[in-house]
């Protein structure tokens, strides 16, 4: 009997160490348009370093399409205020005149998101209409970090979304959502 809950204990333990490692920021209902963030959350799943964002509005594959529009995470691997590392969620629709599939695809940049260093890291994959999730090796980002999401949404027919001007940087079109900085240790 003693083996058996030892086993058990050691069961119940080993599965929640992946868990552990995973934080979520939520965001107030702020930002017209549908990229408007509900929750970010970072964590490790079967030694992947797992990005995971929710909308309040569902969106289509194609509201990433443009250069305005996407999804991106940020991450500070140090104490200055400069990124080194961001992974950028992008619509990838198929070649001119193809029938080719699409695909929502990530890469990871570092510099201020300035250099591109990997361009497909991992798996994107969306179980809901306002979610998405990107899974890819932790080495590409680090062991230690403080990260946020942000969202950039603009297009002509939406009524909340008005072309771009003026703001604030990094502001890439006129509907625009981050959470908070959050700290992340694996």
């Amino acid at each position: 009997m003693k083996r058996i809950l030892a086993s058990l204990l050691v069961v119940v333990l080993g599965s929640s160490s992946a868990v552990a490692h995973t934080r979520t920021v939520l965001d107030k209902d702020d930002s017209p348009g549908p990229l408007d963030l509900v929750a970010a959350r970072v964590g490790h799943v079967h030694r992947q370093l797992r990005l995971h964002i929710r909308t309040y509005e569902p969106w289509a594959d194609r509201s990433l399409e443009g250069a305005k529009n996407l999804i991106r995470f940020d991450f500070n691997l140090d104490s200055d205020p400069r990124l080194e590392r961001c992974v950028v969620v992008k619509f990838d629709p198929p070649p001119e005149g193809s029938e080719g599939p699409t695909a929502i695809l990530g890469g990871v940049y570092r510099n201020n998101c300035s250099q591109q260093i990997s361009d497909h890291p991992g798996n994107v994959f969306r179980r809901e209409p306002n979610e998405l999730t990107l899974t890819l090796a932790p080495k590409l980002i680090g062991k230690s970090f403080r990260w946020r999401a942000f969202t950039s949404f603009e297009e002509d027919e939406h009524p909340d979304c008005p072309p771009h001007t003026s703001g604030p940087e990094p502001l890439y079109g006129s509907c625009t959502d981050y959470t908070r900085w959050d700290r992340h240790r694996s």
